[in-house]
């Protein structure tokens, strides 16, 4: 799927399941977890930079090397490679999502990452891959955010309410709590109020 619907970036929002005591996985992860994958469709999957742990998330860069050849004849050749940054946002939990702050910045990296990709591979989608326990809400609220920042740097008006439903129509349950719609109303009002201030963190960021 990654590799059909040409996504460049992957965001997981889930506990690290490490924490969890292993009892239960939250989600299915999206990266190799002993350094290389090889799938049956001929992709294999291996991490080229080490993560970067920070307070917030966890970034890992994956090169997808796509193949072809006989099986019989062990004869193979590389026809495609491309890269895919995986977002780890560990400290969100179903019930519990970051500060608003410490989600807009990671939020604004992805973001620029994407704005980035697209200028200089103007022939591939750069699509966001956003994944977590059930795709539906935490999904549900970073992509409503996404796009009513988009609303924000556009000076429109961000309209909660109508993004949501809008979301819905799309992906059934998405943003399931009042306590996740709230928290949408909190990450915007948050952006509008302090857009400044993030950008500044970001310009003087490594």
């Amino acid at each position: 799927m990654v590799w059909e619907h040409q996504v460049s970036i992957i965001v997981r929002l889930s506990a690290d399941d490490r924490n969890l005591g292993n009892k239960q996985m939250g989600c299915a992860p999206y990266l190799p977890l002993d350094r290389r994958w090889v799938f049956n469709n001929g992709i294999e999957a291996s991490v080229k930079e080490k993560r970067q742990e920070e307070a917030t998330h966890t970034t890992t860069t994956v090169v997808l090397v796509k193949t072809e050849g006989d099986l019989t004849l062990k004869k193979f050749k590389d026809i495609g490679e491309r890269q895919v940054v995986h977002y780890h946002l560990k400290n969100w939990n179903e019930g519990n999502p970051p500060e608003p702050m410490n989600f807009l910045k990671v939020l604004k990296t992805i973001r620029e990452r994407k704005s980035n990709s697209m200028l200089y591979e103007e022939d591939y989608e750069n699509r966001v891959l956003v994944h977590c326990g059930a795709g539906a809400n935490r999904s549900g609220a970073f992509i409503a955010v996404w796009k009513l920042m988009d609303d924000v740097d556009r000076n429109q008006k961000p309209n909660v309410f109508a993004t949501v439903e809008k979301l819905r129509h799309q992906r059934m349950l998405a943003v399931q709590t009042l306590r996740m719609y709230c928290y949408i109303h909190e990450c915007i009002d948050f952006y509008v109020e302090n857009k400044k201030i993030l950008s500044e963190d970001r310009a003087g960021s490594p």
